[in-house]
């Protein structure tokens, strides 16, 4: 299968929402693994809802549709 899925995401906005946890942590798996954390972004000293809201918004349809209803709706 040579076809390549598109990102599951619209745009770019995951940065704008979410700040990636830095840490030296594995899972201690046989096979290669990654382990990467998030938080959400932080606004004088409160999780700001405001971009997680919107980024929602914009993609909870790509989750809850398949690919198939996303193109015959698209069409």
């Amino acid at each position: 299968m040579s076809d390549s899925f598109d990102k599951t995401l619209r745009g770019k906005h995951f940065d704008e929402v979410f700040t990636e946890v830095t840490h030296t942590e594995t899972l201690g798996l046989k096979n290669p693994e990654q382990l990467r954390l998030f938080h959400l972004n932080v606004n004088n000293n409160a999780f700001s809802s405001d971009k997680l809201e919107q980024f929602l918004r914009r993609n909870i349809g790509l989750y809850v549709f398949s690919r198939a209803q996303i193109e015959e709706y698209n069409i």
